[in-house]
């Protein structure tokens, strides 16, 4: 097996990643240093506990497909083919043929999920990842204060969670929120009302046109 591992900016440069908390960023990194030479690896738990990441760090890495779980507990990185091109007299086959025979690389070389027998376990697996992830991402209070502070937003913190917590972090349609984009937007609002130029006194009028004149003229 080879020792070198590569990525590909396509990903590790992507908003999807990038907008990843650094934990399970830094999971994808390890999980891709010890996959075998077809992109499986089969101690991601292991892995998870070894840098001190946390079971949604995995869930994540699940939900947002950049990593296929299979009912074996193995997991395969989805872009491995993207990321890696190894040498045939370096190359060594995977043990898990049988996940691998439920895959097929499509044009840009990312695997994707084949036979149809597969989908309900795959999908069992993505669905009990998107629900731990959207449990995982309704924030506290505190991190909405922290998040405000840190990147020094004009929003007000408590009525944003107020706002949002009351609404169980959903949009009005029930699509779960990515709070961190919300309060961009927020802040963005915030901001362009504070940059806005006041409004033009009006003109004092008079039903006196004499008046009037004088004050045009300037004359007390």
């Amino acid at each position: 097996m080879a020792e070198k591992r590569m990525f590909t900016q396509k990903i590790i440069d992507s908003d999807a990643f990038l907008d990843m908390p650094l934990a399970t960023q830094a999971l994808y990194v390890h999980l891709n240093m010890r996959a075998d030479d077809d992109g499986f690896v089969n101690n991601p738990k292991k892995l998870q506990r070894y840098i001190g990441a946390g079971d949604d760090d995995l869930k994540l890495l699940l939900a947002k497909r950049f990593v296929i779980g299979f009912a074996s507990g193995v997991i395969v990185i989805k872009h491995w083919r993207m990321h890696n091109t190894l040498r045939k007299d370096r190359y060594s086959p995977t043990q898990y043929q049988e996940e691998l025979a439920m895959l097929d690389v499509k044009d840009n070389r990312a695997y994707t999920e084949r036979a149809a027998d597969v989908l309900p376990v795959v999908g069992r697996i993505i669905e009990e990842a998107v629900e731990a992830v959207e449990a995982a991402d309704k924030p506290t209070l505190e991190d909405v204060i922290d998040y405000v502070e840190s990147c020094h937003m004009a929003v007000n913190p408590r009525r944003f969670y107020t706002y949002y917590s009351e609404r169980d972090w959903r949009t009005v349609n029930g699509t779960p929120i990515q709070w961190r984009m919300k309060l961009e937007e927020w802040d963005f609002d915030e901001k362009r009302k504070i940059a806005a130029p006041s409004p033009a006194p009006t003109p004092q009028t008079s039903s006196n046109p004499f008046l009037d004149m004088v004050r045009e003229e300037g004359i007390k």
